[in-house]
């Protein structure tokens, strides 16, 4: 996995959002999230000969809703922001999530999501919380 961060972080505001940034705002928006904050722009890039059992990418992939093989070094836009309305704002001392939402080629094709403290600990949830 090469994570290339792209996002300025002293602009945080919506007037910042590239255009994949505007097609994750608007899917979150679509399933319910308030969207109250954008966090920034990652970049992920996964190889193949990456995925070992128990590593960051199977984990990655295993709360994805499709699977890594077309995706393979791939760049692949992964954008971030805090919500409510979330199933795992209970979780948070905020009451919000951090939520990053997976594209390729302009359409949103899973994501992550945690509760927004700190320091968050545990395995993946699924865009959707799962």
């Amino acid at each position: 996995l090469f994570l290339v961060a792209c996002s300025n972080e002293d602009e945080k505001s919506f007037e910042n959002l590239t255009e994949d940034g505007e097609i994750a705002k608007a899917y979150l928006e679509e399933q319910g999230y308030e969207v109250v904050r954008y966090e920034g722009k990652s970049v992920l890039y996964f190889k193949k000969d990456a995925f070992e059992t128990d590593s960051f990418e199977e984990k990655f992939w295993s709360v994805q809703p499709v699977k890594p093989d077309a995706y393979y070094e791939k760049s692949l836009p992964y954008i971030s922001f805090i919500v409510k309305n979330h199933p795992l704002d209970a979780q948070s001392k905020k009451k919000q999530t951090f939520v990053q939402v997976l594209l390729y080629d302009q359409k949103v094709i899973g994501g992550t999501s945690s509760p927004d403290n700190k320091a968050s600990v545990g395995g993946f949830h699924s865009l959707k919380g799962d």
